[in-house]
């Protein structure tokens, strides 16, 4: 299969490159032909603030670039990572006009919010979820707390919303969790074409017995990190715990204040990813105390992974993600006293060499061992709350196994099409579109295809005629073509006497 990348990289490296360059590298080691077309959100900047607003609504350039890559690669999916702020959306319609299947994963809250943290003032804020004119953006100045940065971003937002780029022109939008798939859905997203799939890291191989009785705390230094929480919480933890920092940010000088005058506290600064690995398979738990959604971070993953326990907040994602008792334990988010209680309870845990033991490894514990759906290793999707209807090949059940190979392939032969599977649905791609490669005796016209409501959103094999795709007690061709030619009626004369 050949997969074209879309990606708007910000101006400091995150999350979303991580995911961007490890998917690269598995699809390749898999056999996959594998390309991407990458904007740099600095060098649009650059141009000027207004190049940079207007490209957030609709990047000509990218859309270019986006044409010329899918002519030249002939990719059978376009998978769109981060198109904000400066790529703009308008490279998922030039890749659907190209007649590509598109896959967009949501690595972040852009699709809901401006900011991309569902986050105000140290609050949860969910004022623009569900609303496709996301003017609340506008009047906070959620973005850079700019107005009209905040006025591009949204304006992005609310016009692709409303002319249905997302919810019409992307044929699988992946969420990292449930919980982000229930928030995508309720922008007027269907549910059939919101599928849940977790990002993935490394196998760091079997934990660690010995740890170095430490507790870690890794990501940039703000306010939603809940930083002022944590060292808050870390002066009431009673004996000689030691915290651990990892990142750098805005609030680094208050945690360099806070390590002068408690020796417990550890600055490390930014670490690269090696490094950061190596203090999670070495560290007591990983201390989480986000004060907003969060999607999935890295960092998480990573700990899964290594099979070290997570301290986390009851917000948002963590409270499907962590569960007490078995891999970690929660606390009242925002509160440095709860935090505290939960370290001290940590450490009192008789059983915390079971926690130790990752997901879905055996563990030294007599306890039945967990399936992890985060591990690359052992990967597993999670269930979605209403999973698609099985009326096509690979939809689900048996009917998409190894053992129907034979099916598939007579099938496509049969109607000279390729079957792409995405999701976990198979795509039939339309005729006569640069992406779907169609045989010889295949009309080189597109033809238009109806969506039978299948569950997966596959179009249908059979090609619909035009006439039935009127709309209920719209008029035919003919009866239009005579109510426009035909005269006036006149109008009777009065008679005058």
């Amino acid at each position: 299969m050949r997969i074209l990348q879309l990606h708007n990289r910000q101006r400091a490296r995150g999350g979303a490159d991580i995911q961007l360059e490890r998917e690269a590298a598995g699809l390749a080691a898999r056999g996959h032909d594998v390309d991407a077309v990458i904007v740099e959100t600095t060098a649009v900047e650059q141009a000027g603030p207004v190049r940079a607003g207007v490209a957030a609504f609709w990047n000509r350039d990218a859309v270019r670039d986006v044409r010329r890559a899918i002519d030249g690669f002939a990719p059978d999916v376009v998978h769109v990572h981060t198109p904000f702020p400066v790529m703009s959306p308008a490279v998922i319609r030039a890749a659907a006009a190209r007649g590509v299947a598109v896959v967009a994963t949501s690595q972040s809250w852009r699709y809901n919010c401006a900011s991309g943290v569902l986050a105000r003032d140290g609050q949860v804020c969910e004022e623009c979820v569900g609303r496709h004119l996301k003017y609340p953006a506008v009047v906070h100045r959620c973005y850079q707390d700019r107005l009209l940065p905040s006025i591009a971003v949204a304006g992005s937002l609310s016009l692709h919303h409303s002319i249905g780029t997302f919810a019409h022109k992307v044929h699988r939008l992946t969420a990292l969790t449930p919980f982000m798939r229930e928030r995508i859905i309720a922008e007027g997203i269907a549910p059939r074409r919101v599928v849940v799939k977790p990002n993935s890291s490394p196998d760091p191989g079997p934990p660690l017995d010995t740890r170095a009785g430490t507790y870690l705390f890794a990501g940039r230094l703000v306010d939603v990190k809940g930083v002022h929480t944590l060292l808050d919480a870390w002066r009431r933890v009673p004996g000689d715990l030691r915290l651990v920092v990892a990142g750098d940010g805005p609030l680094r000088p208050l945690v360099d204040e806070a390590a002068a005058t408690d020796p417990r506290i550890d600055v490390r600064g930014w670490l690269d990813g090696a490094a950061v690995g190596e203090l999670l398979r070495t560290s007591e738990a990983l201390v989480l105390p986000s004060e907003w959604y969060e999607g999935l971070p890295v960092v998480l993953t990573e700990a899964f992974a290594a099979g070290t326990p997570i301290i986390a907040s009851d917000v948002g994602n963590f409270t499907g993600l962590v569960t007490p008792g078995v891999d970690g334990v929660h606390f009242r988010v925002g509160d440095p006293a709860a935090l505290a209680d939960a370290v001290g309870r940590f450490d009192a845990e008789a059983d915390r060499p079971a926690m130790r033991a990752a997901p879905g490894r055996p563990s030294s514990a007599p306890t039945k061992p967990r399936p992890c759906w985060i591990c690359s290793s052992r990967s597993m999707p999670m269930p979605s709350p209403r999973p698609p209807r099985d009326r096509g090949i690979g939809a689900g059940g048996d009917r998409g196994s190894g053992g129907d190979l034979r099916r598939v392939v007579a099938l496509a032969a049969r109607h000279r099409r390729p079957l792409l599977r995405v999701g976990g649905a198979v795509l039939r791609l339309p005729h006569g579109r640069r992406g779907a490669r169609p045989g010889p005796d295949v009309p080189r016209s597109p033809r238009r295809l109806v969506d039978r409501g299948r569950g997966a959103d596959q179009h249908d094999a059979r090609p619909v005629p035009r006439r039935h795709l009127r709309r209920p007690g719209a008029r035919s061709r003919p009866e239009r073509t005579r109510a426009r030619c035909s005269p006036p009626p006149r109008r009777a004369r009065r008679c005058g006497g």
